[in-house]
């Protein structure tokens, strides 16, 4: 359905097929292009898990594992589940503790092609 449909445009567009309105389309004039690719310092992500140490540590436990539950049982139910995910993030749930309690009731995406 939506993820073969889109497949099929993205391969359309690759292989050089109809043009569409509204797709941006670029013909490589020189194949020899140097791309410089950003290159993050391995020093950023040490400070980026030290600092989620410290919040980890700085928090109330039983304060993240009662919201992480609210956001359970709200996934679990039909009720809106932005009040309990905004509660998590003032309790200094990590997007990472929020995401895979979210993953526990819905499971995850697989992309299937026929």
């Amino acid at each position: 359905h939506v993820e073969e449909s889109a497949y099929k445009v993205g391969q359309s567009v690759e292989t050089g097929g109809p043009e569409k309105v509204g797709v941006f389309k670029v013909e490589a004039k020189n194949e020899n292009v140097n791309l410089k690719l950003l290159k993050i310092d391995e020093s950023v992500g040490q400070k980026q898990v030290a600092k989620l140490k410290s919040i980890k540590a700085g928090r109330n436990p039983q304060k993240v594992e009662a919201c992480l539950k609210a956001v359970e049982t709200a996934a679990r139910g039909t009720d809106n589940l932005m009040p309990p995910i905004l509660e998590a993030v003032k309790a200094y749930c990590s997007i990472g503790e929020i995401c895979n309690t979210l993953r526990k009731v819905f499971g995850e995406y697989q992309e299937t092609f026929n």
